[in-house]
């Protein structure tokens, strides 16, 4: 489920006085994204919303969840505030929705239909935000990037230290699949769009290899290698991909105390280009048109997706 609805969209058409005007939702920067995201979506009018006893809101979720046993609700911090920017202008503010309202609604609706609902929490989350939403039994979203020390700046966690009431995986469609990530492809092409400098690219490439070292280092520590597979040396400067690394990180995931892991397509056919690059539009990079190298009905006999299906199901 979006967090808005495109400027263009037959819901802003017909229905203008439920949206603000003039301004659209964005994100401000963050770990993951340091320049923001401009996303320039249509965002609901708090006061208008409340005006409505939220029926806008309501006619969405109940859509979603019509034929669906869970619903992810993208941005999920939303419920309680959405940063705005002005559409001429670079600098913007946030809005606060009434959070109690809207997380009651999400819960009763998820409880009518029968849909269990996961909250992507990824960014800039309010304190006491993760709580509220374990309370109300909404899945929090965590990945591979983020469960780290340090406030994401150390070694990876542990397996046993993950949140237990979350979905996790190794990214987002939002972020470089596995393989993309351990080369820094993303980085020399945010380099090439100019959405860093030469000086960012050569700290983030240095920093890439010292979190590829941590990776290993805490797959090495928990066993996870297929024993067919093993680690066959250092890698150093990420000269190759090893074999069996999506496997290991899979099988790591799967050791969690997380009640649910979810596996990404592009990770177990080990795809090296972005679904999706924040901060850009059609003009830059082409989101959301990338194919799957195997065809769905083919995708049970592959032998990539059997090997990875069955590092899970070792563990679990």
């Amino acid at each position: 489920m979006p967090v808005g609805v495109s400027t263009d969209s037959e819901e802003l058409w017909s229905d203008t006085c439920a949206y603000i005007k003039g301004s659209g939702a964005c994100a401000p920067p963050d770990g993951f994204f340091p320049q923001g995201q401009k996303w320039f979506l249509g965002a609901f009018d708090p006061f208008e919303l409340k005006k409505r006893a939220y029926q806008p809101f309501l006619d969405i979720l109940r859509a979603n969840m019509r034929f669906a046993g869970a619903l992810r609700m993208d941005h999920v911090m939303s419920l309680m505030r959405l940063f705005m920017i002005k559409d001429e202008g670079c600098e913007g503010t946030y809005i606060y929705y009434d959070f109690d309202d809207m997380l009651a609604l999400v819960a009763l609706e998820s409880h009518l239909n029968k849909c269990m609902i996961v909250g992507e929490s990824i960014g800039n989350v309010p304190a006491g935000f993760i709580d509220a939403l374990g309370q109300n039994d909404i899945y929090a979203m965590s990945v591979l990037w983020a469960e780290r020390w340090d406030f994401g700046q150390g070694d990876f966690k542990a397996p046993e230290f993950y949140p237990k009431e979350a979905v996790v995986s190794v990214g987002t469609h939002d972020m470089p699949p596995l393989k993309m990530w351990w080369f820094g492809y993303e980085i020399e092409l945010k380099y090439q769009l100019k959405m860093i400098d030469d000086a960012e690219r050569q700290r983030l490439y240095h920093e890439r290899e010292s979190e590829r070292w941590r990776l290993l280092k805490m797959l090495d520590e928990n066993g996870v290698w297929p024993q067919d597979n093993l680690r066959k040396n250092n890698y150093l400067y990420g000269e190759s991909y090893p074999e069996g690394l999506t496997e290991a990180v899979h099988a790591l995931l799967a050791k969690s105390a997380s009640r649910m892991v979810v596996l990404q397509i592009e990770d177990i056919m080990g795809l090296d280009v972005l679904q999706n690059l924040p901060g850009t539009d059609r003009d830059k990079y082409p989101n959301w048109r990338r194919k799957w190298p195997v065809d769905l009905e083919d995708l049970e006999k592959n032998p990539d997706f059997i090997r990875n299906i069955q590092a899970v199901k070792a563990q679990r």
